[in-house]
């Protein structure tokens, strides 16, 4: 499951008052991660096959890329 890049979250803080903040880019992605905690939701709930998951490499030019589990050898 691709995580949202935006996610706007209202609610209330630590001290009852009301909050309303967006994220974005890698913290909306943790901040879903989160909130998926607080929900009962984890991270085998999500994957459905082994071509859900994959590592981040670096190609010839510094880039950061995805390579599948599934394309990877086997230890």
């Amino acid at each position: 499951t691709i995580r949202p890049h935006y996610l706007q979250v209202t609610g209330f803080d630590e001290h009852g008052r009301p909050l309303n903040q967006t994220f974005e880019n890698f913290n909306a992605v943790l901040v879903h991660h989160e909130i998926d905690h607080l929900e009962g939701v984890l991270f085998i709930d999500r994957v459905q096959g082994i071509e859900d998951l994959y590592r981040i490499k670096h190609d010839q030019n510094g880039d950061m890329m995805r390579v599948p589990i599934s394309l990877q050898p086997m230890l």
